[in-house]
């Protein structure tokens, strides 16, 4: 199983990131589970997921509450 680490969390927008470039691995519809967070430990659905280049990071937004 692949793991990625967290790098930040938007609960208004219902968005996680991760450090570098992922979106062959977070594609729309796919789902993905968090563990070991403080507080989003949960299975998530895939709205979208885009490459931030300014910040080299995923940016994933889900279905479900962050």
């Amino acid at each position: 199983m692949l793991q990625y680490k967290i790098v930040d969390a938007d609960q208004q927008s219902d968005r996680l990131y991760v450090a570098g470039d992922h979106t062959s691995m977070f594609k729309q519809h796919r789902q993905f589970a968090v563990t070991g967070s403080s507080g989003n430990d949960r299975l998530y659905t895939i709205k979208t997921s885009v490459f931030e280049p300014s910040t080299e990071r995923t940016r994933i937004s889900v279905v479900e509450s962050v």
